[in-house]
């Protein structure tokens, strides 16, 4: 996919603006090179171009980002949430799923039933912008136990012919 020139300047104003709110020595990671958050940027990408033409489900979403993982060496984890859906009393069923690298290998779990992904910023904010989106750097409490960045997009299925979620692709930040 093609940027037009608007794409490439925004994309380089992003990226500037991520490396001087990092600029700071006295923080706990590392600053992110342009290399890599441009090496991301792309990887994910080609990644929601391919994810546009497959058969995304609940039992294939794993196999599919640990695939994405091991052929990107720049790429620490990648996170898929699916789009809420009701349940017969209402309530919105969440599903989402967590690969990256551990002790040398890429593993794969589900993130908690009871978390609100939906409303948190890797989720919203592309679903809110239909566009990518990079968090500020970030401990990840959770799984990775790390600092580090995320780029998020939404990805337009195009089987299905409707958005079905987000993808995003983590950045060590670890010194």
């Amino acid at each position: 996919m093609k940027k037009s020139f608007f794409q490439k300047v925004f994309t380089l104003g992003l990226i500037a603006s991520i490396l001087f709110s990092c600029q700071s020595n006295n923080k706990p990671y590392n600053k992110p090179s342009t290399r890599n958050l441009q090496a991301i940027e792309y990887a994910l990408s080609e990644f929601s171009n391919t994810l546009a033409n497959e058969e995304i489900r609940f039992d294939n979403i794993d196999s599919i980002l640990i695939h994405f993982i091991e052929h990107n060496d720049v790429i620490f984890g990648s996170a898929f949430g699916f789009i809420p859906t009701k349940k017969p009393d209402g309530s919105d069923s969440l599903c989402a799923r967590y690969a990256y690298r551990k002790n040398g290998k890429i593993v794969s779990i589900g993130l908690p039933a009871n978390y609100d992904y939906p409303n948190d910023d890797w989720y919203a904010v592309p679903m809110k912008k239909s566009r990518a989106y990079w968090t500020k750097p970030y401990y990840d409490s959770g799984a990775a136990k790390i600092w580090m960045m995320s780029c998020a997009i939404p990805i337009y299925n195009n089987i299905e012919k409707k958005i079905i979620g987000v993808v995003t692709a983590d950045l060590s930040l670890e010194k």
